[in-house]
């Protein structure tokens, strides 16, 4: 069997990129299919970097097709295939054509489609996204494209409820097959000293995105209202995101409270020091009122940190047995949630043990034999 898998979501940085990476290494190191990478990229360096960082692929059909003109020809006049420009490189049919994401895509009858949807947050929050990202999706056609698919691959019960409930696609198109956590938030290499990775003494963490529906507005509220109660007195809360500098929405919130010094904003925390930072906590907040998955709950739960998180979404299917679970619409829920973690040392240990335990279940070889029995399904057809 051989798979061409869609590299273009590594084109940008993020959840789905990090998907597609491990994704497309675990498949690759399986010895159940000839796996085949696609990229179109106009720079040469992005090129390399995404071939620098991917598992080496029985064959590579990389391109420098102009990505505007490509996306803008695949959008008007459907062409190129995709899948034939695959096979003029390896010279056959590729038996699957693998999206690891949804985006501008033509493909010919002899194609199979397998797609795998993240969320429906475009549809479900879309004042979370700029006008150019919603821009980008009206013209992707997401529902059109995932009705044409001759398989889904969901990565959570919850995003297949959406998939079905907003697009009505059958359920018998869609398998649940979720992701894994990367093997070095397991890692047992000893840490160094917390004063080298520039930690505060006790703090809380939680990872800050511009989007609303994470909910760090509110987390911000509950240690503020901790604070006033004299419960996080000696714990920072802090923060790290893909801005370079702390956003202006709450750099307003720190000067409105008078937090400085008591927020801390760390930028792109990159996954081995990422390791400490999970590590070291002590308990990681995960505030957010939608998710798709949600991989940081596992992340923390494998290094051992203590996790409190909203009870809605995929985050109650992903972490439901091992984290306290609150009402992120209430911030004295979220404040009591983290009140019982820094006081109950009962509560902290079960949570860590089942924590470890059950990330310990989520691996990208499992996720890669999952997709595999999916692919193979949809070659039969």
């Amino acid at each position: 069997m051989t798979i061409a898998i869609d590299l273009r979501p590594m084109l940008s940085e993020g959840g789905i990129a990090t998907y597609t990476r491990f994704i497309s290494r675990a498949l690759a190191d399986s010895n159940d299919a000839r796996t085949v990478f696609f990229l179109n990229a106009w720079s040469s360096c992005i090129r390399a970097r995404i071939q620098n960082t991917c598992a080496v692929a029985d064959t590579r059909a990389f391109f420098s097709i102009p990505s505007k003109l490509f996306n803008a020809s695949l959008m008007a006049v459907h062409r190129p295939r995709i899948d034939s420009l695959i096979e003029s490189r390896i010279g056959e049919q590729a038996d699957i054509l693998f999206m690891p994401n949804i985006h501008y895509t033509s493909y010919s009858s002899r194609a199979k489609l397998v797609v795998t949807v993240h969320d429906l947050t475009y549809e479900i929050c879309p004042e979370a996204f700029t006008f150019k990202e919603r821009l980008w999706h009206n013209t992707v056609r997401p529902k059109k494209l995932l009705l044409r698919a001759d398989h889904i691959i969901a990565v959570s019960e919850c995003t297949k409820r959406d998939l079905v409930a907003i697009y009505q696609i059958p359920e018998e198109r869609i398998t649940v097959c979720p992701l894994g956590v990367d093997p070095v938030y397991r890692s047992v290499e000893p840490l160094l000293e917390r004063e080298t990775y520039g930690l505060p003494k006790k703090y809380i963490f939680a990872q800050c995105a511009d989007q609303s529906r994470k909910n760090i507005q509110l987390l911000v509220d509950g240690y503020v209202l901790l604070l006033r109660e004299g419960k996080v007195n000696s714990c920072t809360l802090l923060l790290s995101g893909a801005s370079k500098i702390m956003p202006q929405w709450l750099a307003r919130m720190v000067r409105a409270h008078n937090l400085h010094g008591r927020v801390v904003y760390r930028s792109r925390i990159p996954a081995n020091e990422m390791r400490a930072v999970y590590s070291y906590a002590e308990l990681f907040v995960y505030p957010s009122v939608y998710e798709g998955f949600g991989l940081p709950p596992l992340e923390a739960a494998s290094c051992g940190a203590p996790v409190v998180a909203s009870a809605c979404t995929s985050i109650l299917e992903i972490a439901g047995d091992f984290a306290v679970l609150v009402n992120p619409f209430d911030v004295r829920a979220l404040a009591e949630g983290i009140s019982s973690l820094l006081t109950d040392q009962e509560l902290r240990e079960r949570c860590i043990e089942n924590g470890k335990r059950i990330a310990s279940m989520y691996t990208w070889e499992r996720s890669a034999r999952e997709h595999l029995a999916v692919f193979a399904s949809v070659r039969s057809l």
